[in-house]
């Protein structure tokens, strides 16, 4: 089993929609051949990596310039996945849980809360 906890997504190319596509897919590849059964995504840390209603987007950040009067200097990496669902609509998530099944890994979502910045 291996655990992937939200930092997983800073490293996604925002330079184009296959850019962006096949950094995703590349993620995947250290995975290939090894006997991992199950993987561990966190899709909710501080902030959650897929957008939704519970709490602020990750990618958001990319878009601001400080938070909590810490400044961002580019949102910490985060242009890649911003571009990627925003402007290009890639799931880095959806195309995850694809080929993790497709290799016949089990892929589970966490909702990792035990962060607590700025409190």
């Amino acid at each position: 089993m291996v655990d992937r906890d939200e930092n997983w997504l800073y490293g996604i190319d925002p330079s184009s929609k296959d850019a962006a596509e096949k950094s995703v897919r590349s993620f995947f590849s250290v995975w290939k051949g090894h006997r991992i059964t199950d993987v561990l995504l966190c899709v909710i840390g501080k902030s959650g990596t897929v957008p939704n209603s519970s709490v602020g987007w990750i990618g958001e950040l990319y878009t601001r310039e400080s938070y909590h009067g810490v400044p961002l200097n580019g949102g910490r990496g985060l242009e890649g996945l911003y571009r990627a669902y925003a402007e290009y609509g890639v799931d880095p998530v959806g195309i995850f849980i694809e080929q993790m099944r497709g290799a016949g890994i089990r892929p589970w979502l966490t909702l990792r809360m035990n962060d607590a910045h700025f409190l």
